[in-house]
């Protein structure tokens, strides 16, 4: 299988998780700050598994990760800002995605 269609694979995979978390984690944990709690474990588990593969095999030092997971959180409020949307999108798996994207872009 070519590198590219496995790569493809594993981001329809991760989007379709992603949507459906967010679609099913109020109707599988009904108390928002267990949820809030969940999605903040996500974020840190995230952050730390990229500082990992950035200090520890490839062996670049990165002191600016916190910076970019940081543009990604402010990212993911300026969304949740102009959605109305309050709590439900700044605490669910988009902000999870959103502050995990800033480490993409260094």
């Amino acid at each position: 299988m070519p590198a590219r269609l496995r790569t493809a694979g594993w981001v329809v995979l991760t989007v379709a998780v992603l949507i459906g978390l967010e679609f099913g984690m109020q109707a599988m944990v009904p108390d928002s700050s267990i949820r809030q709690l969940l999605m903040l474990a996500a974020i840190y588990i995230m952050v730390a598994v990229s500082l990992n593969v950035i200090n520890g095999m490839a062996g670049q030092f990165s002191i600016g990760h916190a910076g970019f997971v940081g543009i990604g959180a402010y990212t993911a409020a300026i969304v949740a800002s102009h959605l109305h949307a309050g709590a439900t999108v700044s605490s669910g798996p988009d902000a999870a995605s959103f502050a995990h994207s800033g480490s993409w872009f260094r």
